[in-house]
Formats: structure tokens, C-alpha cells, sequence
């Protein structure tokens, strides 16, 4: 029994050792994965790339992960077998181990390797605007892109330099270029963004012109469909003797019906524009071409109708022609007609504004209907027109509105009854109220130009025919404003200081009637300083400051008229002065009496003294004159005249060389403070400023300076010059003490001006100059007292 036993113990035995041995057979299978070099990549560039290269037995799902402690170039990632991101950090061939792993499979390692390169920085050439010698330039070549947030730096590459004047500060090329250039100079720039990127260079082009034309925009008159138009763009500027020619940019264009001649623009426009640009190019010899946009608007055209009556009978064959509208101006457009809502009477049909048939049946309501009018570039415009059907035993006849303008010639029918075949014996005649000024009636006419706007006139018509009760209709007549045409243009060019005078009343209405226009400038427009306006459109004045291209609008108006505007142009130069030198020595010294005041113990007066004594006696800065004035600081009172013609009126500037005879320091001006030294102009008394005079002593020159006094309007004709001598406290330095004296020593006056100067008739005039004014004798300022 126990051996049984132990038999059967070994039988169980085996049998758990062969099972177990049949499970131990059944051992996870192997993946196989082996890693490559990955595509190489760059900083700043999206990056993909696979490592799903694992294999199993069947279609095993796997997985791929970083083994613990790996790592990737910075900015990617493993996501599912694929490697992407953009890389922000260059690395040379980076080595990393993934895990290929799967249900029922070995996990499997595999090495991979990825370069990453130097980014590209995106940099490309542009063109410069060309810099003028002497103005300051300022332009940036920064603009170089990478990926966000990388700062990008620039330099000039070695051995590239810039114009002459110009500087190169990290992309920004600034500074005042010295010297033209011939053509097209070249440099590169290199664009840096720290190690993780390549260097970019590009290369640039710079012009550098001495001559620049200057061309600035202005606001151009609007123009209207169908009427004419004249405007000119030719306001560009050079220097004195250019010859500037505009021409249209190539495929610039205007709008329809435009034409462009050197500058001036002009026309019929056929289609609306709003606000369309379009770029003009000046040109010159010599000179770079200049471009310039402007921008033109082109008001839709205005379509005048009106709308009317119209009656008939029933069985009398009807013909109505709508197609009587008109356009404003000089345009021919096609016009279309169209009902818009209401029916027509039974038995008549419509046709692009034709009205044909014979009426079936009568009105007992007018039929209402709307016309639309339309042109292609015009405002298209709706009008009322009532049609009235009759029995054929009754007058019918309906009124309307109608409406004419000031100014144009007005003939419409309202004969417009109708009786059947007794139509053509119907009269009219008016029964209440009147026409508008301007306007008669003659048996169904009103005809005439109107003279005066109207809001609403009405008149009440009688229809009359032999055999049939007569029939009233009202009218009410409605007068617009007329038109004006008004055309602004660049008006000739004033001088500084020149008496400026130049007509822009060449406004004119539309129509028969010529009105009283009135000129004016509209609300914050401004003319040049001097400059003024008057109703009669006159600009007329004296310009004092220099202006290129002012713009300014000046509205016209009239009685029983439209307002309407244009925009002027005019630039005020800069005036040539010239200057004039007139000498006291051909002053009239006339009132002068010989001395009734002493001075030193000697008996003195003034005196013209010749400039032959010792060289350096007498010094004047700038200016060398044969005569002074002397003696004058003795003499308050005393009237020194000048007597000078100009041939127009403007302004000038008046001047005086000045000095003084004995040492110390002389302070004067046209208050009592500085003596009450009086200079006059034309008797009108002058206010100028402080005038400080000094000599060191007689051993040293007089020295003579030459101070302005004021400017002066100068008149046609002859111009009166007085200066009269004050009195002065002047601290004399040798003795130390204060002496009461007159005025200064006295050389020319000088006048700076446009106008030409010369003497007055009987001027210069020479005192007899006896003892008291030694005119021929040296006298040596050393020897006095």
C-alpha cells in the first residue's frame, strides 16, 4: 500500500513538473528597435522627426519614451513616437536613448542622435530714400527677423564705410551728408543675434544729390460729373532757372474724362471719384525726379427734372414723352427711365420713358406714378408724374410743381389739357396769382430767366374750350439760386517788402444774368502777412514775410446765388535788398547857425570835416565815407535833413553810422533817458532802441558804427529824413567830470530796400561853409580842447 502510495506521489509529481515546464515555455517576445541619426535641424525652425522604428511579431501597439536621465536639444519634445518643437539652443550630434515598449514584448532601447544648427536670421535689401547734402538723414536698415524675443544687433561689415557725413549707430543711419555722390554707393550690413544664429549680411544702396526739387500735396478743388474742370498740380520748386515738367506717374491714371498737360489737369470728368489718389512726377535737368500723390474727388453729376401732368380721353390715342431730362454742364451722358411704383392708366404702356395707347376707361383718381432717372456717373433722381383720364365730353387738366433756376433761360408748356379732339382749340389764360420776376406766361408757356429766388409761387391756370365747362388748375413755381463758377488757381509770386497787387474776381454765373459778386475769405483762411482781400476780389498790400506755396480759399457770393468756394495759391519771395549810402557831407546843413554855444573856450558849431587827416583817424566798420559830422555833441537842437526819392513805395530799413568825437561814453535814444535824440521819417517820429557810443581817448581813432533805427514804409516819391540833436550827460574821461553836450558824430544813413534810392530833385544841397563850417580845412581832432 505505501509503495503504491509513493507511486502515485512520483505520477503527480511529474505531472505538476511537466505542466509547469509548458508554462515556462510560453516567454515574452523581443522588439526590434534600433536608433538612427535623426535629420538635423536649426535654432528658430520647427522641428519633426520620427523614432516609431520599432518592430514586433503581428501589429503590437507600442509606446516610446525617454529611459530615465536622457534628455533632448532644448525646445523639443517626444510625443508619441515623433520628435518636435523648435530648437532655441545650438548642439553638435546629441545623443539620447528611447524606450520602444509593448504588451507581451521585451522593452527595447534604441540610440538616437540629432544635430542642431545655427538658426537663420531672415534679413533682405531694400531701397533707401536718397539723402540731400546739408539735411539731416535718418533711416533704419533694422529690420532683420528671427523667432520671437531673440534681440538682433547691426554693424557695417568691415571695410563697407557710408557717405561722407553719415553714421552708422546699431541700424540706424543718421546724420547731415556732406558731399553729393555720383550714383549709387554701397555698403553691407551685417545682422548678429548671438551664437545660436548665423550671421546675415545684406547689401544696401545710398544716393546722396546736392539739388532737391521740393514738391509738397495740396488739397485740390473737387470737380462734378459733366461740368468742366481745370485745376493744376505744377507747384513743385527748385533753384532760380529750373525748368520743372510734371508728368503722371507710370500706371497712374485720373478719372474718366481727364487729361493731364504738364501739371494742369482739365476736363469734362464722365465718372465720380472719391478721394482717389494719383502721383504726380516732377522733373528738371539736373535734378532728381520728385514724386507727389494728390487726391481728387469727382462729385456724382446732377440730373434735372421735373415732374409733370399729362391728360387724355378716353378712345383718343395718347403720346407722352418723359425724356426731357437734362444734366448740369457740358456732359452728354445716357439716360435711362424707369418706373419705379405706381400703374398706368388702362390701355397705355410704357417704354424707356415713351407713353403710348389709348385709354379704355376714366380716371376717377389721376394714376400716380414714380420716374426714376439715371446716368451712368450721375445722382439718379425720382420725379412725380400724374396722368388724368376724361370722358370724352369733359376738359381734363391737372397742375404740377415746377421749378427754374436764376440766371437760365426757363420755357415750359403747361398747356397740357386735354378735350378730345377739341384739344387743340383749348386756351389759357392766367386766373390768380403771379410769376416770378423774370418769368411771362403766353397761352400755355411760362417762359423768361428768372431773376430772384423763389420758395413757392402759385398760380391758378384756366383751361377754356368752345362746348365745354372750363377747367382751373394750380401750379406752384419754384425759383433756385443760380450757379456761379469759380475756378482757383497759383497766382503770380510777391516780393517781401514789394507792393503786391493782383485781381480773383473771375467768378461768373451760370446762365444770362451777371450779378454783383462779393469775395471773401472763408473761415480760418488766411492770406500772407500784409496781404488783404476786398469784396470787389482784389488782393492787394505789402507781403513783410516770405511764404512757398500758401494756401488760402476765398468763397464768392452773390444776390439770388449759390456761394461758392476755390482754393488759391501764392508764394511771397524773399525780397533783394539793395543798399543805399547818403553822406552828411551833402546833408542840408541850412540850420545850422554857427555856434551860439561854446565849448573848451572855443567858439564851436558843427562842422563837415573831410576824411584826409592822419590815416586811422577815422574808422567806420564796413563802410569808408569821405565826410563826418562833427560838433554836433555841442549843439542840442540842430536839424540835419535828408531828402531822398524812391521809385516805388515798400519798406526799408533805415540805418546810421555813428561814433563820437571826445573820449568817454555816449548812451542814446529816442527817449528823454538817452538825450531825446528826434529822428523822423516822413514827419512821423521813430522809436529805436539803445545806442552806446565810446572813444578811449584822442589818441585813438573815432571809431564809427553803423546801428539800425527802425524800419520805414517808403513812399513813392519823396522821402524826408530829419535828425535833431538832444542833450546828453557824457562823463568826459580826462577831467572826470559831466558836461552837458549835444549829439553824435555823425557819418551817413543807409537805407536797405528793394526800391532804388536817389537824391531828391535839388538835393544834395551845400551849405556856404565859411568860418564856422571849415568844409576845405583838416582839422585835427589832437588840437582840441
Amino acid at each position: 500500500m505505501s509503495k503504491i502510495r509513493k507511486i502515485l506521489s512520483i505520477i503527480i509529481v511529474a505531472i505538476f513538473f511537466v505542466v509547469g515546464l509548458s508554462a515556462c515555455n510560453e516567454k515574452a517576445k523581443d522588439l526590434t528597435y534600433e536608433g538612427i541619426k535623426l535629420a538635423d535641424g536649426a535654432v528658430g525652425a520647427k522641428y519633426n522627426a520620427s523614432v516609431s522604428l520599432a518592430k514586433g511579431e503581428g501589429t503590437p501597439t507600442i509606446i516610446y519614451e525617454l529611459k530615465d536621465g536622457e534628455t533632448l536639444p532644448s525646445g523639443l519634445s517626444l510625443k508619441n513616437g515623433a520628435i518636435t518643437g523648435t530648437p532655441t539652443t545650438v548642439c553638435s550630434s546629441q545623443s539620447f536613448v528611447v524606450i520602444a515598449k509593448a504588451p507581451g514584448f521585451n522593452d527595447k532601447e534604441a540610440t538616437f542622435s540629432i544635430t542642431i544648427g545655427k538658426g537663420t536670421i531672415s534679413y533682405s535689401s531694400f531701397e533707401l530714400p536718397q539723402a540731400i547734402v546739408g539735411v539731416e538723414y535718418s533711416e533704419t536698415v533694422a529690420k532683420a527677423t528671427a523667432i520671437a524675443g531673440i534681440v538682433i544687433t547691426y554693424e557695417l561689415k568691415t571695410g563697407s564705410t557710408l557717405p561722407a557725413g553719415l553714421e552708422f549707430n546699431n541700424g540706424i543711419i543718421s546724420g547731415i551728408p556732406t558731399t553729393e555722390t555720383n550714383g549709387e554707393v554701397s555698403f553691407t550690413v551685417v545682422a548678429k543675434a548671438g551664437d545660436s544664429f548665423n550671421e546675415a549680411e545684406v547689401e544696401f544702396q545710398i544716393v546722396i544729390i546736392e539739388n532737391k526739387i521740393a514738391y509738397v500735396t495740396s488739397e485740390l478743388v473737387k470737380g462734378t460729373v459733366g461740368i468742366n474742370y481745370s485745376e493744376t498740380v505744377a507747384s513743385a520748386t527748385a533753384d532760380e532757372g529750373a525748368i520743372i515738367t510734371y508728368k503722371l506717374k507710370a500706371g497712374e491714371s485720373l478719372p474718366a474724362g481727364l487729361i493731364f498737360n504738364n501739371g494742369l489737369i482739365t476736363g469734362i470728368p464722365i465718372e465720380a471719384a472719391n478721394n482717389k489718389s494719383f502721383v504726380v512726377v516732377a522733373s528738371a535737368e539736373g535734378y532728381r525726379d520728385v514724386e507727389q500723390t494728390f487726391n481728387i474727388t469727382i462729385d456724382l453729376g446732377t440730373i434735372v427734372y421735373e415732374g409733370e401732368t399729362y391728360s387724355g380721353t378716353v378712345g383718343q390715342a395718347l403720346n407722352i414723352n418723359l425724356k426731357t431730362a437734362t444734366v448740369i454742364g457740358n456732359g452728354t451722358p445716357e439716360i435711362a427711365y424707369n418706373i419705379k411704383s405706381g400703374t398706368l392708366p388702362a390701355g397705355l404702356t410704357f417704354d424707356n420713358g415713351l407713353i403710348t395707347g389709348t385709354p379704355t376707361t376714366k380716371t376717377e383718381e389721376p394714376a400716380t406714378l414714380i420716374l426714376t432717372i439715371s446716368a451712368n456717373g450721375y445722382q439718379s433722381v425720382d420725379a412725380e408724374i400724374i396722368i388724368a383720364i376724361g370722358a370724352d365730353n369733359e376738359i381734363t387738366y391737372l397742375g404740377s410743381s415746377l421749378s427754374a433756376t436764376v440766371g437760365i433761360e426757363y420755357n415750359r408748356s403747361v398747356a397740357t389739357a386735354n378735350a378730345g379732339s377739341s384739344t387743340p382749340s383749348i386756351t389759357y389764360e392766367i386766373k390768380t396769382g403771379t410769376l416770378p420776376q423774370g418769368l411771362i406766361f403766353d397761352n400755355g408757356t411760362i417762359k423768361g430767366t428768372p431773376e430772384i429766388a423763389v420758395v413757392s409761387s402759385s398760380i391758378v391756370i384756366t383751361a377754356s374750350v368752345e362746348g365745354f365747362e372750363s377747367k382751373d388748375a394750380t401750379f406752384t413755381i419754384k425759383v433756385e439760386e443760380g450757379s456761379i463758377n469759380y475756378t482757383g488757381t497759383t497766382l503770380a509770386s510777391g516780393i517781401s517788402g514789394t507792393e503786391y497787387n493782383e485781381s480773383v474776381s473771375t467768378a461768373s454765373a451760370e446762365g444770362t444774368i451777371t450779378p454783383i459778386f462779393g469775395y471773401s475769405l472763408k473761415q480760418g483762411s488766411t492770406l500772407p502777412t500784409g496781404l488783404n482781400l476786398s469784396s470787389s476780389g482784389q488782393i492787394s498790400g505789402t507781403p513783410t514775410v516770405e511764404v512757398n506755396n500758401h494756401t488760402f480759399i476765398i468763397v464768392v457770393s452773390a444776390e439770388n446765388f449759390k456761394s461758392t468756394e476755390a482754393t488759391f495759391t501764392i508764394t511771397i519771395e524773399a525780397v533783394e535788398l539793395n543798399s543805399f549810402i547818403f553822406e552828411v557831407a551833402v546833408a542840408d546843413l541850412s540850420r545850422f547857425n554857427g555856434g551860439s554855444m561854446y565849448y573848451g573856450g572855443e567858439h564851436a558849431g558843427p562842422s563837415v570835416i573831410e576824411r584826409t587827416g592822419p590815416e586811422g583817424s577815422f574808422v567806420t566798420e564796413g563802410h569808408s565815407t569821405p565826410y563826418f559830422l562833427q560838433g554836433t555833441h555841442n549843439s542840442p537842437d540842430q536839424t540835419i535833413t535828408w531828402m531822398i526819392n524812391s521809385d516805388v513805395a515798400t519798406t526799408a530799413v533805415l540805418k546810421m553810422s555813428l561814433g563820437i568825437e571826445i573820449p568817454g561814453t555816449f548812451n542814446m535814444n529816442s527817449d528823454s533817458s538817452g538825450g531825446g535824440h528826434i529822428i523822423k521819417f516822413n514827419n512821423v517820429e521813430l522809436t529805436y532802441g539803445d545806442i552806446t557810443l565810446s572813444r578811449t581817448s584822442l589818441d585813438h581813432p573815432i571809431h564809427f558804427n553803423v546801428w539800425t533805427i527802425a524800419t520805414v514804409d517808403l513812399i513813392a516819391g519823396v522821402n524826408e529824413i530829419t535828425f535833431t540833436t538832444g542833450m546828453n550827460e557824457w562823463l568826459i574821461n580826462f577831467d572826470e567830470r559831466y558836461t552837458e553836450v549835444g549829439g553824435p558824430a555823425i557819418e551817413f544813413i543807409l537805407f536797405e530796400t528793394s526800391a532804388n534810392l536817389s537824391w531828391a530833385e535839388g538835393y544834395p544841397k551845400v551849405t556856404n561853409l565859411e568860418t564856422n563850417f571849415p568844409f576845405d580845412e583838416w582839422v585835427d581832432p589832437n588840437t582840441q580842447s
